[in-house]
């Protein structure tokens, strides 16, 4: 009888001490498993929701009834040359008298000397009402508020222009960019980079691909791709923040955000670049 009361006590010893660990060992470990496999993929998540994304923006696209492709016909014959943006408005040029005649909508703006007719160029300086005339080897900028030609003492080919300021424009070209100095008419050019925006304090540029002159300059090897630099101009310190294999060719700021443009036209929302700057 003494031995089976002593096994008995062995047993409950044991169901006691399995009791002890369970609880003050066993559970506690476990559950600081779990919530640091929590923790993990929660942080996981946290960091697939913070990274840059480049989000594909679907616009609509003008498409020409059958009477206003007949008036643009008619348009191309009555003008010497026309050019109608997103915006509806329409500049058109008239020659007459040995002279370039150039309308705004149905408002006259200048007349200067004729050019033939593939030496003339007009852009829109990107997400403003203004406009970028070239005509041969004479480059204006036109105020979209007065009307007025403002000359732009730069020879290269530009292929597109944005406003950086009030009396500032950035003229890209080729391989690089240019900030224009419209009231001193004197330019700075930045060869370090395609493209760039000024992104609250910091410079965010457009390195395109293959460029190898720039990822050369900037100690990049992969060509592959394009890549989009942060740079900080008071630590002077720069960082890769995204990199794709799209062809892109254009960036810009609208709204606080940041766009980009293949060479297809499509367009793409970057999402997140606030959140991997550090």
């Amino acid at each position: 009888m003494s031995n089976r009361l002593l096994w008995i006590l062995i047993l409950l010893w044991f169901v006691w001490a399995w009791y002890i660990y369970y609880n003050i060992s066993y559970l506690p470990e476990k559950k600081l498993k779990e919530d640091k496999i929590i923790k993990q993929i929660e942080l996981e998540k946290k960091k697939e929701e913070n990274k840059i994304a480049l989000i594909k923006i679907e616009e609509k696209k003008n498409i020409l009834t059958n009477k206003e492709k007949i008036k643009e016909l008619i348009n191309k014959e009555k003008y010497y040359k026309s050019y109608n943006f997103d915006s509806w408005d329409n500049i058109y040029f008239f020659e007459k008298s040995n002279k370039l005649i150039i309308y705004l909508n149905n408002k006259k703006i200048w007349n200067l000397d004729l050019v033939l007719y593939n030496e003339i160029k007009v852009l829109n300086i990107l997400w403003t009402d203004d406009y970028y005339l070239g005509l041969w080897d004479k480059k204006y900028y036109i105020n979209s508020a007065t009307w007025n030609l403002k000359s732009i003492s730069f020879k290269g080919n530009i292929l597109y222009a944005k406003k950086w300021d009030k009396n500032e424009l950035i003229l890209v070209v080729k391989n690089w960019s240019i900030v224009y100095d419209l009231i001193n008419n004197k330019y700075n050019l930045f060869s370090f980079f395609n493209d760039f925006v000024f992104y609250d304090e910091w410079y965010i540029w457009l390195i395109k691909k293959w460029d190898n002159r720039v990822l050369n300059n900037l100690w990049i090897k992969n060509g592959f791709n394009s890549i989009i630099v942060y740079y900080d101009p008071i630590t002077k310190r720069k960082s890769i923040l995204f990199e794709t294999d799209k062809n892109i060719d254009k960036i810009y700021i609208k709204n606080k955000n940041i766009y980009l443009k293949d060479d297809m036209w499509n367009k793409y929302k970057l999402e997140n670049i606030k959140k991997n700057i550090n």
